[in-house]
């Protein structure tokens, strides 16, 4: 599985794994192990270990749609570009969403990331 969807916030993230048919997804639940935390500031923010754990898994990915609502999304994306510059190039798009199912996920980012794929001229099934 070469793309997937990252959706996050500071309390927990789904990754969806899609596979390279585009009819199927795994998605993978991952909790925060202390929560978001609120530094004396109006934000919150989240663990840099959970950031961590969340930047590994690109590792494996060739092309990653970032969502999530409130700043958790840039947030990652930021600790990304950071901690792993080389990983940043797999963040395709980085978009504001609610609370979607992981089926809306998983076609949300087959459209996504195709449509990326095919500007890198990929050939997409």
């Amino acid at each position: 599985m070469k793309h997937a969807v990252i959706w996050v916030d500071h309390k927990e993230a789904r990754v969806i794994k899609l596979d390279d048919e585009g009819s199927r997804y795994e998605a993978e639940h991952v909790k925060a192990a202390t929560g978001p935390h609120d530094k004396g500031h109006r934000h919150t923010h989240a663990e840099p270990k959970y950031l961590e754990d969340l930047a590994q898994r690109l590792a494996t990915f060739e092309a990653v749609l970032v969502t999530g609502p409130g700043p958790a999304k840039d947030e990652f994306t930021t600790f990304v570009g950071q901690r792993h510059p080389a990983w940043k190039s797999k963040i395709v798009a980085v978009e504001g969403s609610d609370h979607p199912t992981d089926g809306q996920l998983a076609d949300h980012g087959r459209k996504v990331l195709r449509a990326a794929d095919r500007m890198q001229g990929f050939h997409v099934r």
